[in-house]
């Protein structure tokens, strides 16, 4: 739990409409809180972690989530 809580931190950032706006046409990162929430998603510890259940906002179908190394 404090590592994704942690992971979360490095990445908060508070931008108005308009700047977040203009980030997504010149940045070609994807947006702090997609690098941070997708990330988390697929793994399955992020579920232990918080509890994070069917229903749940962030929840993610095991069988939709990313593989990278074949686990």
């Amino acid at each position: 739990k404090a590592f994704f809580e942690t992971f979360a931190k490095l990445y908060v950032q508070v931008i108005d409409a308009d700047t977040a706006a203009w980030m997504l046409q010149i940045d070609t990162h994807a947006p702090n809180i997609l690098r941070v929430n997708v990330n988390a998603q697929m793994t399955p510890e992020f579920y232990e972690a918080f509890g994070v259940q069917e229903g749940d906002g962030m929840y993610v179908k095991p069988e939709d989530r990313l593989v990278v190394w074949g686990k």
